[in-house]
């Protein structure tokens, strides 16, 4: 009586029905083996064990990446809350660009840092800001990238700006521009949410309403 051999084909199909094959059959996997890239000849226990190592490894990682962001978003948040703070007793330009300067330039380290206020200087709407503002505001009140040569210069004189945010102040009435540069050109991109600058948008334009006269 001849033995029936089956193909490598039936069986792959076999365990394909099966998916419960192996927890049925524990026995069976310690005798298996796969080829691995890295260690040779392995048995499929040694392989999943491996591979769900791996698994835990990149798991413990993306935890520790989202600790770190849960950090930095909570000490964000309490400069941020702080700034408020300071600016909501705000009497005067001057104040509000003293406690800007204290939190983007102080605190959170940035390169530099400018507020040019239209209610006080008109001209800088009307002409200096205005194909700025044209280009860079068409769909939103934020830019968040890199700027040319020339309105780098304009907005931030000789200082060394990788990439910025820039708000727009007042969206009847044009107020002012906040401006906030940064060394690294990478660091303020397209992509950015405006989870913490919102508020701060809105909060600088009832102050500098209040302040303006």
């Amino acid at each position: 009586m001849s033995q029936h051999v089956l193909t490598p084909e039936q069986v792959a199909e076999y365990l394909i029905d099966n998916p419960n094959f192996f927890v049925e059959n524990p026995e069976v996997l310690p005798e298996l083996k796969l080829p691995n890239l890295h260690a040779g000849t392995v048995s499929l226990v040694e392989l999943q064990t491996d591979q769900l190592r791996q698994q835990l490894h990149q798991q413990r990682q993306e935890l520790a990446q989202l600790i770190s962001h849960a950090d930095h978003n909570e000490q964000l948040f309490q400069i941020f809350a702080s700034l408020m703070q300071s600016l909501y007793v705000c009497n005067s330009i001057n104040e509000v660009e003293d406690a800007l300067e204290a939190s983007f330039s102080g605190d959170l380290a940035f390169t530099s840092l400018a507020l040019q206020v239209f209610v006080t200087r008109p001209d800088l709407a009307d002409f200096q800001h205005h194909k700025l503002i044209e280009k860079r505001f068409k769909k939103s009140d934020f830019f968040f990238g890199r700027l040319g040569k020339d309105e780098t210069r304009q907005i931030f004189n000789d200082k060394q700006v990788g990439s910025c945010a820039l708000i727009l102040l007042g969206t009847n009435e044009k107020l002012g521009l906040l401006a906030i540069g940064s060394e690294d050109a990478s660091h303020f991109h397209p992509d950015m949410d405006t989870l913490f600058l919102l508020p701060l948008k809105q909060l600088l334009e009832r102050v500098l309403r209040k302040v303006r006269t």
